[in-house]
């Protein structure tokens, strides 16, 4: 939970109290005061410059030009989202980088925060109203939102509803219960909230993640097996990480070029870089192309040429940063 006081004439959000509105006059200082100390800190864990007083005028300076644009477009300003979407915002860069689980599996909380963030600035579309953006609907912070139709060509203004096994389902507005996941069937359009397969179960008609935690989906039979042994058909993971593949049993590893386990070269172990036949290397290295030798991945802040260099895979104008991170080259231009 987090609380508005104010500090020196100041507002800023802080952790341990309930949620009090912020009124529309000191929302952009409030936002600065309150955000731009977390990005400063997050710039210089990756080594880019930053200071608090530039990003404070920056911020504060961009978000009151961003204020008139969305009055003058006949935006409503709502006191509670504001608050809300700021808090959740706090929350969620404590590690300078945005989790994972917002891309595919959002909690209850995650869902409020979204929707408030998309509501500080209400348009005045009614329930049933043609949108193209959550911000155009009128309604509550607690789940009116823009309902997309499949193909993203428009949507309708509704209420936001959890939704069961086998009904249509977004990431955003149209949440799954449970353990379900939102995805569509392979070759559909329409996303549905779907059971995750269990051992021996089919997976051929979904999407990653398919299977339930601590297995994969076997390529060949397509159904859910423990994790694949030294040698057998895989398919690379959809989503690149220095963490242990799960796909093929431990210590292998998916090949990107000739998707079968394999057993990854070691730290110093020869390697092509670029080569689609390439050795692999642990995921926790690359191919580094002076040496063609297997190398550790860079931490953040450290020197990059390419994303494949870093341990967050993402280089940002020279610097290994977190993937989905709170601190880039852009972002902490802000801040200088």
């Amino acid at each position: 939970m987090f609380l508005l006081t104010s500090a020196c004439g100041a507002r800023v959000v802080e952790e341990g109290a309930p949620i009090t509105p912020i009124p529309e006059e000191a929302y952009c200082t409030t936002a600065a005061k309150t955000y731009c100390p977390r990005l400063v800190d997050c710039c210089h864990a990756v080594k880019f410059d930053a200071e608090v007083a530039a990003c404070e005028t920056n911020y504060a300076k961009s978000c009151e030009a961003d204020r008139r644009a969305r009055l003058a477009a006949g935006r409503t300003y709502d006191a509670s989202a504001a608050a809300i979407c700021l808090a959740t915002k706090m929350r969620d860069t404590k590690t300078c980088g945005t989790p994972f689980r917002l891309f595919y599996a959002p909690v209850e909380e995650d869902l409020v925060g979204m929707t408030a963030c998309s509501q500080v600035w209400r348009g005045a579309t009614p329930l049933g109203g043609t949108c193209s953006d959550d911000s155009d609907c009128a309604g509550t912070t607690a789940g009116v939102g823009c309902r997309r139709s499949p193909d993203a060509s428009g949507g309708v203004c509704a209420i936001r509803k959890r939704r069961g096994e086998g009904e249509e389902c977004s990431v955003g507005l149209d949440t799954c219960v449970g353990d379900l996941i939102c995805a569509s069937d392979l070759g559909g359009v329409a996303r549905r909230c779907l059971r995750r397969a269990s051992l021996g179960e089919s997976c051929a008609p979904l999407v990653w993640p398919s299977c339930a935690e601590g297995l994969t989906c076997d390529p060949t039979t397509k159904t859910c097996t423990p994790p694949l042994p030294l040698g057998a058909a895989c398919t690379p993971p959809r989503f690149r990480s220095s963490e242990p593949d799960p796909t093929c049993a431990a210590p292998n590893d998916c090949h990107s070029g000739l998707h079968v386990c394999v057993a990854p070269t070691p730290t110093g172990g020869a390697c092509e870089p670029g080569s689609s036949a390439e050795l692999n290397c642990r995921r926790s290295d690359y191919c580094e192309p002076g040496t063609r030798k297997c190398v550790p991945r860079k931490l953040d802040g450290q020197p990059c040429t390419v994303s494949d260099e870093c341990r967050g895979w993402r280089c940002s104008a020279g610097r290994c940063v977190p993937n989905g991170a709170v601190a880039d080259a852009d972002s902490c231009k802000l801040a200088h």
